[in-house]
């Protein structure tokens, strides 16, 4: 069983890099990084006690977190999901969840996500790069729109 533990974490930097999609990044309470592997995701604990998951985009081997997180608009201008992240003194996370991982060894990797699905992929091809790894990975990401390709640029120009 996957059992995180619970950390406190407050958004210290927020850019919007796609259509509605926003790369926010979390500084843990007591300033180091919990220890979690590329493919994890972490729990959120909203305001009204539900939980609400997102996968991590940074490598561990990057010393922070990083989220990607869709925030579309209701009501005109406001965006409750963006602005709980960034109103809130301090979140209670509750990390590391999740099997998904690289396979140990050099044997090529093929990829496949929608949308802020890349999160975790991005994860696991930075960590890779981190560790100097020489194995193949062949990532496949769709969305609705070429827009919704927000990291395309940055993931091409590591191929």
């Amino acid at each position: 069983m996957n059992v995180g533990h619970e950390v406190l974490m407050k958004a210290c930097d927020c850019e919007e890099i796609g259509p509605d999609v926003f790369r926010i990044q979390l500084s843990a309470y007591g300033e180091t990084a919990p220890s979690y592997h590329a493919g994890q995701y972490l729990r959120l604990l909203l305001a009204d006690g539900s939980m609400k998951s997102y996968s991590i985009a940074s490598a561990p081997e990057s010393g922070v977190i990083e989220l990607q997180v869709l925030a579309p608009r209701n009501k005109g201008s406001e965006r409750p999901t963006l602005d709980y992240f960034l109103r809130s003194s301090w979140l209670q996370c509750r990390m590391p969840y999740g099997t998904c991982r690289l396979p140990e060894g050099d044997d090529a990797v093929l990829m496949i996500a929608g949308g802020t699905g890349i999160a975790q992929m991005k994860s696991m091809i930075d960590s890779s790069i981190a560790k100097n790894e020489q194995r193949e990975i062949w990532l496949y990401w769709g969305g609705k729109h070429r827009d919704s390709l927000y990291l395309h640029d940055e993931l091409h120009s590591i191929s």
